[in-house]
């Protein structure tokens, strides 16, 4: 299988399989098709653009975790520039889904520990939010495979909290707590505390109670918590991960036929009787109505 093979199997994910094969051969070539793997990222947000490629392309997704399996750092600076380049909503379905739930997995992988792209990443408040969150859960991931300190990532935290984030709501701000409370989050509890009472934090996602409630388990059991959390590990299997990706065929229902209901009987409701409003008047009498003939002659005909 060339090179060219491979990649033309990562193209598109459109069934219930994966090509494992073709992804057993990338990295049994690794150093082969490492260069054409970066290429793939490095032209990511150019393939999106294109029309004539489907925004569900999910060649650079492959490209990202088998990197990562790598711990090829020459994809950092790539992955964090595609995702710089994302403002506001993404448009592309795999790259959004991607953005939140993977991403922080994949730049801790590339990483090598250097975390100054993934704070640029934070910082810029003009990324997509859940991109920027991504970076936050990133140096988590950090920390759990102990490439880098909690203390260290607790100070940088705590920039944030003071003046490091624009103070205005968004998913970073939950992030932001929810990644602290995952530290055990003792040192910044003053800050947390304002960032509720100032309505920065989604409570349907982050509430207070849960930062109590791990701040009552102690340190020494909250970080062996993160360090056993299996989304807090590098990427290790680019198989398994896109594994995730396909999607089953749903079996076909058997079919029904309709029955129509029987007709029902038509029964006409019975004769309503006239409401008695008098005696009624003789036939030679004038007419109730006022016509001034007879009653014979007029309502009594």
């Amino acid at each position: 299988m060339s090179i060219e093979e491979i990649l033309a199997q990562f193209k598109y994910l459109r069934g219930p399989t994966i090509p494992r094969e073709a992804i057993e051969e990338a990295i049994a070539r690794r150093e082969e098709i490492t260069p054409a793997l970066l290429q793939v990222i490095a032209t990511a947000k150019e393939a999106y653009e294109n029309p004539e490629i489907d925004d569900d392309y999910m060649a650079p997704i492959y490209a990202m975790y088998l990197l990562a399996q790598f711990r090829e750092q020459r994809a950092y600076p790539l992955i964090v520039n595609l995702f710089s380049s994302f403002h506001g909503p993404i448009s592309f379905d795999v790259i959004a889904e991607l953005a939140v739930g993977g991403l922080e997995r994949i730049l801790s992988s590339v990483s090598q520990g250097d975390t100054s792209l993934i704070r640029q990443l934070i910082e810029n408040s003009k990324v997509n939010e859940f991109v920027r969150s991504a970076g936050i859960y990133a140096l988590l991931v950090l920390v759990a495979n102990n490439a880098i300190t909690r203390d260290e990532v607790i100070a940088y935290f705590h920039s944030l909290f003071n003046g490091g984030l624009e103070r205005e709501y968004s998913f970073v701000w939950t992030a932001l707590v929810d990644g602290s409370n995952q530290l055990y989050s003792a040192e910044l509890l003053d800050e947390i505390k304002q960032a509720f009472e100032n309505n920065l934090i989604d409570e349907f996602v982050m509430n207070f109670s849960e930062v109590e409630a791990d701040l009552a388990l102690g340190q020494e059991a909250v970080m062996a918590k993160l360090k056993q959390y299996p989304l807090k590990r590098y990427i290790e299997d680019a198989a398994e991960e896109m594994e995730s990706w396909a999607f089953p065929e749903v079996p076909e229902l058997p079919k029904i036929p309709l029955q129509m209901p029987q007709r029902l009987a038509y029964e006409p409701p019975p004769p309503i009787k006239p409401a008695s409003v008098g005696p009624k008047p003789g036939r030679n009498e004038p007419c109730p109505c006022g016509s001034g003939r007879k009653y014979k002659r007029c309502c009594g005909k």
